[in-house]
């Protein structure tokens, strides 16, 4: 990668900068003991962000990927408060609070405004009540 640059007057795509960066980019998550908080200002200002960068996806299709348009929905769902809960998109049933949800892949994160009546925790087993977490989500 060293000294190279793209050709002066070209447009360099997300593509393009998603291959030259690859392998040496971190995707790890902020870890939970490292909470990142927002201001409302901040929070109103990443809202509009995203809302642009989504409107450029629209149109721009072939320059995005799906693992692009996911990572703009998430970052919304996120900016619009703090995780509450997670959902297995092949499970609708399946709701997970955070203890039993961060860090798994596949779950998607929601925020309260996700779950105007609440919800509570699935995990466990369902045959046996006694071994579910049952814990209300919102608490």
């Amino acid at each position: 990668m060293g000294d190279e640059q793209p050709p002066t007057g070209r447009a360099v795509t997300m593509r393009e900068v998603r291959e030259a960066l690859g392998h040496n980019v971190d995707r790890s998550p902020v870890p939970e003991e490292q909470p990142t908080a927002l201001t409302d200002d901040e929070r109103s200002m990443l809202r509009y962000a995203l809302d642009l960068a989504e409107d450029h996806i629209a149109n721009e299709p072939t320059e995005f990927t799906d693992a692009d348009r996911d990572a703009v929905e998430s970052l919304k769902r996120l900016a619009n408060g703090p995780v509450v809960a997670y959902r297995n998109l092949w499970q609708p049933g399946v709701l997970l609070c955070r203890e039993h949800g961060n860090g798994w892949a596949g779950l998607t994160p929601l925020t309260s405004d996700d779950l105007p009546d609440g919800g509570i925790c699935t995990h466990g087993d369902p045959a046996d009540p006694s071994d579910v977490c049952g814990r209300d989500v919102l608490a």
